[in-house]
């Protein structure tokens, strides 16, 4: 796999980590947010392949930020997989808003981010 990068946006410290932890393992490189509006600016300075994007948040929401991103980079716009510990019923919706990729559930799967990075880099 090319070296690419990977911004990973929550604003907890310990998800942060073991995301960044997982990533690097598999020679990822990656820089984090942890909040909306430090998402967004990111997001717009850095050419990042794969943003994985918490939907709570403080500032705005996971679905703004990829809302705001997407209006800025249009077709450069980065790939974007949510994710949440919301629970299954927000699927659709939530996807269909923020125009992400896919969405995984937390608790974190170290095989799950490693596949959607794979899949999506």
């Amino acid at each position: 796999m090319a070296v690419s990068k990977v911004l990973v946006v929550d604003d907890c410290r310990m998800t942060t980590l073991l995301i960044r932890h997982i990533l690097n393992r598999e020679g990822i490189p990656s820089d984090a947010a942890g909040t909306g509006p430090e998402a967004v600016e990111k997001a717009l300075k850095k050419d990042y392949e794969l943003i994985l994007l918490d939907i709570v948040l403080p500032g705005f929401d996971g679905v703004e930020v990829a809302k705001r991103i997407a209006q800025e980079r249009g077709e450069s716009s980065p790939e974007i997989v949510l994710l949440t510990s919301l629970g299954e019923d927000f699927r659709q919706t939530m996807l269909a808003e923020s125009g992400a990729r896919e969405i995984l559930f937390k608790p974190i799967i170290p095989s799950k981010i490693v596949a959607a990075a794979r899949r999506l880099l």
